[in-house]
């Protein structure tokens, strides 16, 4: 479903991606974990076409994305995009943010985009909401109408790009089951998340990227468990002393004492 091979970006003098390499297979969920600036959102925007790879091959549904519009048009049916700052029409009602998605991407008919609009913002619970202006929500409602609007057009893959980062901790449970509940689908995921009790309930692979740098990758228990590298222990001990769900972490890895002014010297 996605394949990338040899990706590199550069901003300028700075390398955002250094030689990225692979593949997420159809029906599969993969997590992207990092510290901030390692690429992670960079890598999703290049995957849809929203930056332009500097060198390497990316192929999303067996097409290119190689700046040509006509293939991108393609591959924007197939793929939905749920960013961390919601990126909601604000002078639309919530209602026609959703009915939009459809009419732009699929030229579905009116009363069909807007049948199909309702029953997305019903299972996202924001339907008795459907005449608000984004404005007028909170956050966490906000999200969930971003992920209605990428839900109802059918995507084969979606890309989540820290859906909770801009969420109150509070609302970060409800939209953590919602991701769930998209990964459940049989679609194909890509995120981008620090939230370790979604990675552990549906991901079938989590990816560790550093400084553009694909550091390790594995199962994710087998990540918190036992993670390979120094950089990758380090960040998910970070992550689990800072929990803001308030979850429990049943995950059996524990970050290693830090070392004595002797070892580090």
């Amino acid at each position: 479903m996605i394949e990338c091979r040899g990706v590199t970006k550069w901003y300028d003098a700075f390398r955002a991606l250094d030689d990225i390499t692979l593949t997420v297979r159809a029906g599969e969920v993969v997590v992207i974990i990092g510290p901030s600036g390692a690429g992670k959102s960079t890598l999703l925007r290049c995957i849809n076409g929203l930056e332009t790879h500097t060198s390497g091959d990316i192929r999303v549904l067996e097409t290119a994305i190689d700046g040509d519009r006509y293939r991108l048009e393609h591959v924007r049916r197939n793929v939905g995009m749920v960013f961390q700052d919601f990126n909601l029409f604000p002078q639309m009602s919530v209602l026609s943010n959703v009915v939009a998605a459809q009419r732009l991407v699929h030229r579905r008919s009116p009363g069909e985009a807007t049948s199909r609009a309702l029953m997305a913002l019903d299972d996202v619970g924001m339907v008795a909401h459907q005449r608000k202006r984004p404005y007028q929500l909170s956050g966490g409602e906000q999200q969930r109408v971003a992920i209605a609007r990428t839900l109802v057009n059918d995507p084969a893959i979606v890309l989540l790009d820290e859906p909770t980062a801009s969420v109150d901790p509070e609302l970060t449970k409800g939209i953590v089951e919602l991701m769930n509940g998209i990964a459940r689908r049989g679609v194909t995921v890509l995120a981008v998340t620090h939230e370790m009790g979604f990675a552990r309930a549906v991901a079938d692979r989590m990816i560790y990227l550093d400084g553009g740098e694909l550091v390790e990758e594995g199962h994710p228990d087998d990540m918190l468990s036992h993670a390979r590298d120094e950089r990758t222990r380090r960040f998910l001990g970070a992550i689990r002393r800072f929990d803001p769900t308030g979850a429990e972490d049943e995950s059996p890895w524990a970050p290693p004492e830090p070392a004595t002014l002797a070892e580090r010297t």
